[in-house]
């Protein structure tokens, strides 16, 4: 991604979205960023309808967009949806908009259950396991980082 942005600066009269689109790393929706001289470039606007929406497991609709440090999904739950424990590098905040999860941290005796509700968030650091379970349907936007093209749910086969 570096690359991209260092070829971006370098050629000034191309658009950082195109740009992004050639190496695979913008979806259609974004706007055209114009990056000006040797300045950084400026803010994209997405919108979370216009995204394409992907179903890497079953009860799971999500959407993401992908910077260069971090990406955000919003993720909508559906009641039953569960996922075995795994792990992954990236740290993980999981900010609860609506409806309420189980969560299992941890392994053996040292896993911990916790139900987390709208209005809350949930600090995952990286390489902690965890486990979960919609028990009601829920509205999630996660945070990652550093940014992975594959997260828990795209690499655990459905149980």
């Amino acid at each position: 991604m570096a690359t991209v942005v260092t070829m971006a600066l370098m050629y000034s009269d191309l658009t950082l979205d195109r740009m992004l689109t050639d190496a695979g790393e913008a979806g259609s929706s974004a706007r055209a960023v114009r990056v000006k001289g040797a300045s950084m470039p400026e803010a994209t606007l997405y919108r979370w309808e216009d995204l394409e929406q992907d179903h890497p497991m079953a009860l799971i609709d999500r959407r993401r967009v992908m910077g260069d440090r971090m990406m955000i999904s919003e993720v909508r739950l559906h009641q039953g949806f569960a996922i075995a424990s795994h792990r992954h590098d990236n740290e993980q905040f999981v900010v609860m908009l609506a409806g309420r999860a189980r969560f299992t941290i941890g392994e053996g005796v040292d896993a911990r259950v916790q139900d987390v509700r709208g209005g809350e968030v949930l600090h995952l650091p990286g390489g902690v396991p965890h486990a979960c379970e919609a028990i009601e349907e829920c509205l999630i936007l996660d945070l990652f980082s550093p940014v992975s093209a594959t997260t828990g749910v795209d690499t655990t086969p459905p149980r």
